[in-house]
This record gives C-alpha cells, structure tokens and sequence, in this order.
C-alpha cells in the first residue's frame, strides 16, 4: 500500500518589495520527496483574474498570446464606437433605437475597461520579463531551497489523487495558509498565516 500524507495547502507566492514576478510550477523535488512550489527565474506573464471572471481557468498565455489579445480588444472597442456613431447619427435614428444604443454603450464600456487592464497586464509583463533577463537566476525549490528537479518521482504518487483508491491511505493533515516570499535568485522566506482555521502570528518559519 502507499502510505502518503496529503497536505491541504493554501499557498501564495509573491516576490519581496523590489523584486519582479517570477513565473512559478509545482514541480517534483528529490530533497523534498513531494510537489513543491518552484521559483523558475523567468519574469511572469501577468494576467488579471477579472478579465476571465467567465472562465473556469484563466489561459496560459505567454507575451505574444497577451499582445494578441490587447489587440483584439482593441479593434473591438474601435468597431463599438463606429457602431456607436451610426447609432446617433440622427434623432429618429436614437429615437427607434433606444435599447440597441444603451446594449452598444455597455459594450463600449466594458472594451474601455478591459483594454486598460490589458495594457497594464502587458506593461508589467514586460518589466517581469526584462528584469530576469538581466539577473538570469535559475530555478530553485522555494521549500528547500534545492536546485536539483526530477521530472519524474521515484514512486507513482501524484498532485491529485484518487481518494477511492484503495490502495492509497490518507494521512489527514492541517490546514494551514503559507506565503512564500521570494527574492530576485528565488531564495524564499515561508510564512504561516494560519493553522487549523486559526490566524498565527505571520513569523518566518
């Protein structure tokens, strides 16, 4: 049977005051024997959460996906307004078309709205990116510290596993909130925020 304890984790990662976004993976980690958090030394390609409120997951993108998509938003908010300018180009033009010019306007909005984030998505994104060109870290375990990765664990344990399994026994573990706080090379200080629902004082650890 393998024995393995589960860990219900609720982790944030976020780079000290200073310090660019780094793009960060769960990967397998031979000194940790388990997943663990990553830092990757590659500048994070930021994506606000609110643009795909609709979506179960926000996409993967890289920098070309998010110009593209800057793009496309605003080629959209450009055909809006022309669709708007029709749309009170005459009185009896609004008159008939009262609720057709108010959906119009919404969507305008909305463009107006999405294009900004958009551009301050790629901004930041740029900055990221730069700033891990120049310092051109390597990867690194943000648990141990550790920089050798192996893809593949020596035993077939996994992320998410099937609990109905009954080859596998569950350890229970606590709940407990960690934030990893990096630097620019991905040595991280690990902070607990709470234990068992309750808040402890947010002391390295």
């Amino acid at each position: 049977m393998l024995e393995k304890g589960i860990k219900f984790l609720h982790t944030i990662t976020r780079p000290k005051d200073g310090v660019r976004e780094s793009e960060i993976k769960q990967i397998y980690c031979p000194q940790c024997k388990e997943f663990t958090f990553w830092f990757i030394g590659k500048g994070k390609v930021r994506i606000s959460r609110k643009l795909f409120i609709t979506r179960n997951e926000i996409p993967d993108f890289d920098l070309k996906d998010l110009k593209s998509e800057l793009r496309t938003n605003l080629e959209n908010l450009q055909s809006i307004r022309i669709q708007l300018k029709k749309a009170t180009s005459n009185i009896l033009r609004r008159m008939i078309s009262l609720n057709k010019l108010k959906s119009i306007r919404q969507k305008e909005n909305r463009l107006v709205e999405q294009s900004a984030v958009l551009k301050i998505d790629f901004t930041q994104s740029l900055l990221n990116i730069q700033f891990y060109k120049d310092n051109n870290p390597i990867p690194r375990c943000l648990e141990c510290g550790g920089i050798e990765q192996n893809a593949k664990p020596p035993i077939p344990i996994a992320r998410n596993m099937d609990v109905s399994d009954n080859s596998i026994r569950i350890n229970p573990a606590p709940l407990n909130w960690f934030v990893y706080e990096y630097d620019e090379i991905g040595n991280a200080r690990k902070i607990e925020l709470f234990n068992h629902l309750h808040p402890i004082s947010a002391s390295p650890i």
